[in-house]
């Protein structure tokens, strides 16, 4: 059982039935809410852990590993500055495509994704580093809600 946390600013209701959740999940594929597409995607790892850009009720709503964030279909990079993204992550050389999720931030009329993290990278064991985003990223989404296993009680 998860408990579900809305991340609109517009504290608009999010409705979601036990069924959607898992045919969204299981098999991974995209599915309609209104006229948008929507997708859950399983977190893996610890680069959100912080949650400092994500508030609910006063509370920081961290995304930590093992959750579920519900995004929506959009490719209005835009639109999505300042917001909690998934993105694609093709690297030379680098394997198959990743996708990660990512605060989008501008500084300076340029485009940064942003983690916000209480842990170090595991791979360089270094603070997470804002990557500029570039030709090797791609804006796949909007995340809108954070689904937590009920045993994560001090959200």
């Amino acid at each position: 059982e998860y408990k579900i946390y809305s991340l609109r600013a517009d504290n608009l209701r999010i409705r979601i039935l036990h069924k959607d959740f898992l045919t969204s999940i299981i098999p991974r594929k995209m599915r309609e809410i209104g006229r948008k597409a929507h997708g859950w995607l399983k977190v893996t790892g610890n680069s959100m852990n912080e949650g400092q850009p994500i508030k609910n009720k006063d509370k920081r709503i961290r995304i930590e590993n093992d959750d579920y964030v519900l995004f929506f279909e959009s490719n209005d990079v835009a639109a999505s500055v300042g917001k909690i993204v998934i993105v694609s992550e093709s690297l030379p050389d680098s394997g198959p495509i990743r996708l990660l999720v990512k605060h989008l931030v501008k500084k300076n009329n340029h485009l940064f994704l942003r983690s916000y993290s209480r842990d170090k990278n595991p791979n360089t064991g270094d603070d997470f580093r804002d990557l500029d985003f570039d030709d090797c990223y791609q804006l796949i989404g909007e995340v809108i809600a954070v689904a937590k296993p009920n045993l994560h009680e001090d959200a």
